[in-house]
């Protein structure tokens, strides 16, 4: 009797256990929000649904709401652009209208959109705001994915602020879609900021600034989109595509952007993966780049300023230990130019790379947090960190 029973609990558990959602291969093409749903009385909760590991998990009984968010945007073949399903077992679920569903079959009309909300919080000392970036779930439902401090009198960004979901990072959503950016947010529109980039106006800001002949601008040397917070930085396609807004962006040599920038985004999302933890990140600029003795700008009036420094704080939020790492964004230096504003740390830490010595890919050096904030004073005041982040496990994805 007791082999019986034991085997009816085993079918049991098979039939009736939890929901699970393998990432990527379950997830379909511009997939919906995923958003735990807990209702207690009259109230609903929501919040995005975190993975873990290749795993998006709901138990048995448990309620989640898939939404699309943005204009005519729909759960496909319905005219709706949300519904709350039951978690039954597998990828099955239970709809409003008690169907069983697959989960795998409902997606968007196209990918939800993100929107960017101004908030009254200030930061960097009461130098900017606090811009959210995140989804309009509902009326009075808004989920923030990401944050900027940003100054829209001087177009300034101070820093952003993501947490990288290490649990999960290695089975992200590889996302194509044509990336479009946005100046919500900003003083300038966004057609006006679009024709800043264009090599065409970069060039005339250099020739204003150096003649005709200037060597600086030219179809494989010019200033780039370098995002503060990537769009690799998160699993789902919705996530991803949130980042697209010029507040979350500085303009940034090519050469630096697609070389040793790019290796310390890597390396943060490597060290997130490996440790298998939430990671916390701040990424910004410090100083105005100088070249011939001009402050350089995206614009003739001189109000988007080129960085000199791009630097990334990271910190592992189970253990409180951090590090700070930080580009130059001047591929026209010289190295006996070059002036690291606080001690090297990157062999201390573990971090070893001989590109960071490549000043054309981007001069690379780090920092311990203490020495980085008196020097660069812009992180909030509740900021804080225990120790120095271990970075072994980055040295295996660097290509060399």
């Amino acid at each position: 009797m007791y082999r019986i029973l034991l085997i009816i609990a085993c079918l049991a558990y098979i039939i009736y256990g939890d929901c699970i959602v393998k990432l990527p291969e379950d997830i379909p093409k511009a997939e919906p929000l995923y958003l735990n749903t807990i209702r207690s009385g009259k109230q609903i909760k929501y919040s995005l649904i975190a993975p873990t590991n290749n795993t998006l998990r709901v138990k048995t009984n448990s309620l989640i709401t898939l939404s699309c968010s943005g204009r005519r945007n729909f759960i496909f073949n319905t005219n709706r652009n949300f519904t709350t399903l039951l978690c039954r077992s597998g990828t099955i679920f239970q709809d409003e209208s008690n169907y069983s569903v697959d989960i795998r079959q409902l997606n968007c009309t196209k990918i939800p959109e993100s929107e960017l909300r101004v908030s009254q919080s200030k930061c960097a000392h009461n130098r900017g705001y606090i811009y959210k970036v995140g989804f309009n779930v509902f009326q009075n439902v808004f989920l923030t994915n990401f944050k900027i401090c940003y100054d829209n009198k001087s177009e300034n960004t101070f820093y952003s602020e993501n947490i990288i979901n290490g649990a999960a990072i290695k089975y992200a959503v590889k996302e194509s879609d044509r990336r479009v950016f946005k100046s919500d947010g900003m003083t300038k529109s966004t057609s006006q900021i679009n024709t800043l980039y264009t090599k065409s106006n970069q060039k005339a800001v250099f020739e204003n600034l150096f003649g005709k002949h200037q060597n600086y601008i030219n179809n494989s040397m010019f200033l780039s989109r370098g995002h503060l917070t990537p769009d690799a930085d998160f699993i789902f396609s919705y996530e991803q595509l949130s980042t697209y807004y010029y507040a979350n962006v500085a303009p940034e040599f090519q050469s630096v952007n697609g070389g040793n920038w790019v290796r310390v985004e890597n390396m943060v999302r490597t060290l997130a993966g490996d440790y298998g933890v939430n990671v916390q990140v701040f990424t910004g600029y410090y100083d105005n780049l100088v070249l011939d003795n001009n402050d350089i700008y995206l614009d003739n009036m001189r109000k988007i300023e080129v960085p000199k420094w791009f630097y990334k704080v990271i910190k592992n939020m189970k253990t409180n230990a951090a590090i700070v790492v930080i580009t130059l964004n001047n591929p026209f230096a010289k190295l006996r130019e070059i002036r690291e504003f606080c001690p090297n740390i990157c062999e201390k830490a573990s971090l070893h790379n001989k590109n960071f010595k490549n000043i054309k890919r981007g001069y690379t050096f780090c920092c311990e947090v203490g020495t980085f904030t008196r020097i660069v004073n812009d992180l909030p005041t509740n900021f804080t960190s225990n120790g120095l982040l271990n970075c072994a496990f980055a040295d295996k994805l660097f290509d060399e």
